[in-house]
């Protein structure tokens, strides 16, 4: 099968008045589940709703689970037919969300009932995991468990109007494809194919076909994540000579950027991208450690819990950010996973002041510091070989 996410350490409708209650974003600030194991994968463009799923207190299955400001901590009773179910990605709004359970496809409209919308025809079931912005579009890949064929896994997508379609084969790579995220409107999707070549990340759309999205001297890509307009992607690159991975990102003409030049982490994974590109989130590994990492153009990439103690955001004490999973569409709301101790783990989100918004409150805090110390004023890599 296709190879595993990071990310598992780690989506029609019309917004009513049932979904009132979660279009607020949460005020500045950090944010936690309050649950042992619950783990959020998406969060809303607007930064509103996060979704993913919690632990049944009895069985070992999942049950949905979608958190905002609003609304707090809510975990949903399965389907019909439904043995355990996650819910993988959200529409820009929080009005939809998408995910499986099993091999069948689940939908959530609002704060309704969990729906089995199925599986493909033709094949033993399907994986859906995420979704476009308009909550009109699901992707994944059809998968053959019971009795496999040659292709073990291949891209698809799901709608309303259309139901489940197979994408077409990407030349050179016909063993195995998924396809993990799109745009607002469906209409660019990214993911990962493998064959002959190795593996590669990929950007499709049905005009022009697939675009391979490759790294430096990398025999091994995945494109995890896409901006709502569809120009910027981001995922992670394996080195050829060693297996190192780093997290990526891909811009409008497919050249890429290397988000971690300087090698802060052994691995790391891109899982989620801004509307502009300059925010990138993901997580990342080092002797004897894990951690979610920001990435900000003008900054670089720096550990998630130091981003947010400059925006004056500070998680408790002693716990250790191990990812972010997510970010919203304007980069000021995350959602991910901490280790609370060694054996146990819970979901957050954090929100942090814009720049224009920690400016003022930081010179302020900075002028107050000063005058209690009376301090006078100041005078005046990650490589392709």
């Amino acid at each position: 099968m296709l190879r595993t996410l990071i990310l598992m350490a780690v989506v029609g409708g019309v917004v009513g008045a049932e979904h009132a209650a979660w279009a607020q974003r949460a005020p500045v600030g950090f944010y936690r589940t309050g649950v042992t194991d619950d783990q959020l994968c998406a969060i809303s463009s607007d930064g509103t709703t996060a979704v993913g799923f919690a632990p049944h207190p009895e069985f070992r299955y999942a049950q949905p689970l979608r958190w905002s400001y609003s609304g707090g901590r809510q975990v949903f009773p399965l389907g019909p037919g439904m043995r355990s179910t996650i819910l993988y990605d959200v529409s820009a709004d929080g009005s939809v969300a998408v995910g499986n359970d099993t091999l069948v496809t689940a939908l959530q409209f609002g704060s309704g009932p969990i729906q089995n919308r199925g599986r493909h025809a033709d094949h033993d079931g399907t994986q859906m995991v995420g979704l476009s912005g308009n909550g009109l579009v699901a992707v994944g890949s059809v998968v053959d468990v019971i009795q496999p064929p040659d292709i073990e896994s291949r891209a698809a997508r799901w709608s309303e109007a259309a139901g489940f379609e197979e994408l077409p084969l990407m030349p050179g790579y016909a063993s195995e494809s998924s396809a993990l995220a799109t745009n607002f409107d469906g209409s660019v999707i990214v993911g990962e194919a493998g064959g002959e070549f190795g593996y590669t990340g990929w950007r499709y759309t049905d005009a022009r076909g697939y675009t391979s999205l490759r790294g430096p001297r990398g025999n091994s890509e995945r494109a995890s994540a896409v901006s709502p307009d569809g120009q910027w992607v981001a995922g992670m690159a394996a080195r050829a000579s060693d297996a190192r991975s780093t997290a990526m990102r891909w811009g409008p003409d497919d050249s890429y950027l290397v988000l971690d030049p300087a090698q802060t982490f052994r691995d790391s994974e891109a899982l989620g991208i801004s509307t502009d590109g300059t925010t990138v989130v993901g997580m990342g590994f080092f002797p004897g450690g894990v951690s979610g990492f920001v990435w900000q153009e003008d900054r670089g990439m720096r550990l998630v819990a130091d981003v947010l103690a400059e925006a004056g955001v500070h998680a408790p004490v002693g716990v250790v950010l191990t990812s972010v999973t997510a970010v919203s569409a304007d980069g000021l709301v995350f959602a991910g996973r901490m280790s609370t101790s060694p054996t146990e783990f819970e979901a957050w989100v954090a929100v942090i002041p814009s720049p224009g918004a920690a400016l003022p409150f930081l010179a302020a805090f900075t002028l107050a510091a000063r005058r209690r110390r009376r301090l006078p004023d100041p005078a005046s890599g990650w490589s392709s070989d």
